[in-house]
């Protein structure tokens, strides 16, 4: 699921790079709906017998493998997804992340179908993570293996950040329209994969650490800062 905000490019370029994996993906196109809302109504929606794997518009896998992988542990009843920790919310808590999730709607059921939406103690979809730890459900999780740009630590000793690969399988670009060359960089890995070439690591971290986006970085960081404040005061008011 993507806003109208973000560059077409990125869209076409993941369409693209599962295409050259033999894969195909589903893009929908739902400016004004929340993440959370989205991929809850997609689950509801989801026939009893099916599995998905969800990928944010920035983000793809590097091989067929690891999709084989992830739908193989959806299907034996886990959920199989990135390392993710939500900062803002708690920095303790690793989940599996939004931006490459695999379950099936036979899981999610037996779990009484946990909320997708975020609130006060979960970010999106990390309250699935809590569900199936409580009830002994394996929570297969990948973390990342190099950042070009790290920002967020994570509890583990890990950090996430722009550009992150995990395990050498799946590739996030993260908050793709903070980039002053977001688009160039998700180009040069897509382009890589597509045409079956190393990636440019070293040029990943330099071209991703120039001084245009620092500064886009930390206006960005600012505005979410403020988003989360405002976010949390409106939830209080609304209790009345």
């Amino acid at each position: 699921m993507y806003w109208a905000n973000i560059a077409p490019s990125l869209p076409e370029l993941q369409a693209q790079v599962l295409n050259s994996l033999g894969l195909a993906i589903q893009q929908d196109l739902a400016t004004g709906i929340w993440h959370g809302n989205w991929l809850q109504h997609t689950m509801e929606h989801l026939p009893e017998d099916e599995s998905i794997l969800f990928l944010d518009v920035d983000a793809f896998p590097l091989s067929g493998d690891i999709v084989e992988h992830a739908f193989r542990a959806a299907e034996q009843g886990g959920i199989f997804g990135v390392a993710h920790v939500a900062n803002h919310i708690d920095p303790t808590f690793i989940y599996a992340g939004p931006m490459f999730l695999c379950l099936s709607k036979r899981t999610w059921n037996a779990l009484g179908q946990p909320s997708l939406r975020d609130d006060d103690e979960f970010d999106v979809a990390g309250r699935l993570t809590a569900v199936a730890r409580d009830r002994d459900v394996k929570v297969d999780l990948i973390f990342p293996s190099f950042v070009a740009r790290p920002k967020w630590a994570m509890p583990n000793g890990n950090c996430l950040g722009t550009a992150t690969f995990y395990e050498g399988s799946v590739f996030h670009l993260f908050e793709s329209r903070a980039l002053t060359n977001g688009q160039a960089i998700f180009a040069m890995v897509a382009e890589a994969v597509i045409r079956r070439e190393p990636i440019d690591f070293i040029k990943l971290h330099w071209r991703l650490n120039s001084i245009g986006n620092q500064l886009a970085d930390r206006a960005y960081a600012k505005w979410t800062r403020t988003k989360h404040k405002i976010a949390r005061r409106a939830k209080w008011l609304g209790r009345g």
